[in-house]
């Protein structure tokens, strides 16, 4: 796999907007100048492996969403982790048994 950074910058930059985060706001919490995390976002400059995690951490995403797109190793989209974040426990047990459902129906198309 070869790292596409500005497919990654594009990812930081668009995850930090959805939160409302400023560019200098979140450049100062993980330590660099705003210049510096403008090339990060720009996808001229790699951020190192320390920066890296700060920038997942700090914008509540995995690696894999950064690197690949993909939030969690099974795919599920940022938006619907977002998304189940703001729903109460009852609304998300409704959820998992909907996806359930979805899972079961699609295992029994395949046989």
């Amino acid at each position: 796999m070869e790292l596409d950074r500005k497919e990654m910058g594009r990812r930081i930059s668009k995850r930090r907007k959805v939160l409302g985060i400023k560019q200098a706001v979140l450049a100062e919490k993980i330590g660099v100048n705003g210049n510096h995390l403008s090339s990060v976002e720009t996808g001229k400059v790699t951020p190192s492996l320390e920066l890296f995690v700060k920038i997942c951490d700090e914008l509540g995403v995995t690696p894999d969403y950064l690197l690949e797109g993909a939030m969690h190793s099974n795919n599920v989209p940022q938006s619907i982790v977002d998304h189940l974040r703001l729903c109460s426990e009852e609304d998300v047990d409704l959820a998992a048994e909907i996806v359930k459902l979805l899972a079961d129906r699609n295992e029994s198309n395949l046989g």
